[in-house]
């Protein structure tokens, strides 16, 4: 039996386009990492729901603060798949 994941979790997430893929395709993200604040502005504003953690060096399962966070990752993690994006200025419409 394949193994399909059925949730995300999304390390520089930027403005989300990779979770709008997860959510055509089925996967549910479940938090998102974005250190830009017009980026994750645009996540809070398509993801109103959706945790969005600043700072991918204090995304850790040490960290008090994500102890629920890590508590549900680790209950999904045979479902779970860990995306991660990269920078795009370069090559963004938006710069």
């Amino acid at each position: 039996m394949e193994n399909t994941p059925k949730y995300s979790v999304h390390l520089f997430a930027g403005g989300g386009g990779g979770l709008l893929a997860d959510v055509l395709h089925g996967i549910t993200p479940v938090c998102a990492v974005e250190i830009e604040d017009f980026q994750a502005s645009i996540l809070h504003a398509r993801f109103p729901k959706l945790p969005v953690w600043d700072d991918v060096t204090t995304f850790r399962a040490d960290n008090p603060e994500l102890g629920e966070v890590f508590a549900d990752l680790k209950a999904h993690r045979d479902e779970l798949v860990i995306c991660g994006g990269f920078p795009c200025q370069d090559i963004s419409a938006a710069g």
